[in-house]
């Protein structure tokens, strides 16, 4: 089996290929428009642009938080 190669990933907005890994603050829109700001998300940070991309990890963790806001305004 043959070592897999890692995603290149480029930025959405100026296609810079060249990031560096942070943990930092997230924005996040809201369902009714409203932003709030996931704490201590694993992002890479475009040396270009500074547009923050989150990794796999910071993903999920942004997914688990938006699912637990979604149950407190909404109701599960």
């Amino acid at each position: 089996m043959r070592p897999s190669k890692p995603k290149q990933v480029s930025c959405p907005l100026c296609q810079g290929t060249t990031f560096k890994k942070k943990i930092t603050t997230y924005p996040m829109q809201m369902f009714d428009g409203r932003q709030i700001n996931i704490g201590r998300v694993s992002v890479q940070e475009c040396e270009n642009c500074h547009h923050l991309v989150p990794t796999e990890a910071g993903s999920e963790k942004i997914s688990r938080c938006m699912a637990t806001i979604a149950g407190l305004f909404y109701g599960d």
